[in-house]
């Protein structure tokens, strides 16, 4: 899963690194209440992890997780969800971080209105295939993916003394 923030919000992440615990909890938050509206006795999983570049090695807090796709139950057994809502689970992310950036005093309502007002808030919460629970080589590419470096070996080359970075 990869929750994703709008380009005009990122400033307030690079100057105040604090401000990544607002989106961690935003997102387990958010994540919670939509897998409990499903299955209200159960408990979600997840392993989140901020990312601070994208591709082009440009400023993108975002975070990179894990998450279980269903809850677990008291009694250890597991409740798998029928679906899940992509477009319900980017929208409570996306009320969790405003009124939180608002509620420090970084956004007037004016600015969350804008923001809300748009027809592409910027906001988006990505939610990938189901991994087969079998399947630990896949499991191991997706738990070394999330908290992958910034720059990836393959797009560097160096020739004499310069140093290349490739990307689309």
């Amino acid at each position: 899963v990869v929750f994703s923030l709008p380009k005009r919000l990122r400033v307030f992440f690079k100057y105040d690194r604090d401000l990544n615990t607002l989106l961690f909890h935003a997102a387990w938050e958010s994540f919670c209440e939509l897998v409990q509206a499903a299955i209200p006795s159960g408990i979600p999983g997840a392993v989140l992890v901020v990312q601070t570049s994208g591709e082009s090695v440009n400023f993108n807090p975002h975070l990179h997780g894990l998450a279980s796709s269903g809850a677990f139950l008291p009694d250890g057994s597991f409740v798998p969800l029928e679906e899940f809502d992509t477009d319900k689970l980017t929208v409570l992310f996306t009320h969790k971080v405003l009124s939180a950036l608002k509620a420090r005093g970084l956004l007037s309502e004016t600015h969350v209105a804008q923001i809300l007002g748009q027809v592409h808030t910027g906001f988006s919460v990505w939610v990938g295939e189901n991994v087969p629970q079998d399947d630990s080589g896949y499991r191991l590419f997706l738990a070394r993916y999330i908290d992958r470096g910034p720059v990836a070996n393959s797009r560097i080359s160096i020739t004499d003394d310069v140093v290349t970075y490739l990307t689309d």
